[in-house]
């Protein structure tokens, strides 16, 4: 799901050109490090698993914890090997 996302903001700021000025790793470069700023899809779906990640570890009692976990992990830790 994420190439495709990727792919749309590809489209949206080349449009249908075939000459890039800009490659698309200079795009998702840092502002800082003289890029756009423009964040990979992968990347953010990441970080936001991360911090669901955290969220079961450090917030058990929460009502959306508890439901995942019952589902999911049925009184395993998220952190188990399989």
């Amino acid at each position: 799901m994420c190439d495709p996302i990727d792919a749309t903001s590809r489209r949206f700021i080349w449009g249908n050109a075939s000459n890039h000025w800009v490659n698309w790793n200079t795009i998702t470069q840092p502002r800082k490090n003289e890029g756009l700023g423009v964040r990979r899809a992968r990347d953010s779906n990441v970080v936001m698993l991360g911090k669901k990640v955290w969220a079961l570890l450090h917030d058990p009692d929460s009502l959306w914890v508890q439901l995942l976990a019952n589902k999911y992990l049925k009184g395993d830790s998220v952190l188990k090997d399989k």
